[in-house]
C-alpha cells in the first residue's frame, strides 16, 4: 500500500491514519487515491474536508479509530465522485444528493457516541 504524504499530524494521529488506511484497503478501497492528508484546525462540527488529491483532517476526526475510518472513507468516496464528474457543478440539492449517495455505499458507518 502506498502511503499518502502526511502533513502536520502527531505520531499518534499518524498511527491512527495507518490503521484506517489498512482497514480501507481490507474493504477493497484503492487508498492510493489519497496522495496527501493534512491536519488542519477545523471549526467545531467539522471532521474533514476534501482536497484535490486527498483530505484535510481536523481533531474531531480523531475522536476514535471508528470515527477516523468513517471520515476517511467519506472523503475517499467524495474523491471518487469528483473523478466521475459528479461534483463539478452544484445546484439546489446537489450536495445533499452526493451525501446520500455516499451514505448508501459506505462500509464504515458513523459511530454512535
Amino acid at each position: 500500500m502506498d502511503e499518502p504524504r502526511l502533513v502536520g499530524f502527531s505520531g499518534t494521529q499518524e498511527d491512527m491514519i495507518r490503521k484506517a488506511l489498512a482497514a480501507m484497503s481490507e474493504a477493497r478501497y484503492e487508498v492510493s487515491r489519497f496522495e496527501e492528508l493534512i491536519w488542519v484546525d477545523l471549526p467545531a462540527g467539522f471532521r474533514a474536508m476534501c482536497l484535490e488529491n486527498g483530505a484535510a483532517l481536523g481533531d474531531e476526526a480523531f475522536s476514535s479509530q471508528d470515527m477516523l475510518n468513517h471520515a476517511l472513507e467519506e472523503k475517499y468516496l467524495h474523491l471518487i465522485q469528483k473523478s466521475l464528474g459528479r461534483a463539478t457543478e452544484f445546484g439546489k440539492g446537489t450536495a445533499r444528493y452526493l451525501e446520500y449517495e455516499v451514505d448508501d455505499i459506505r462500509k464504515f458507518p458513523r459511530p454512535d457516541f
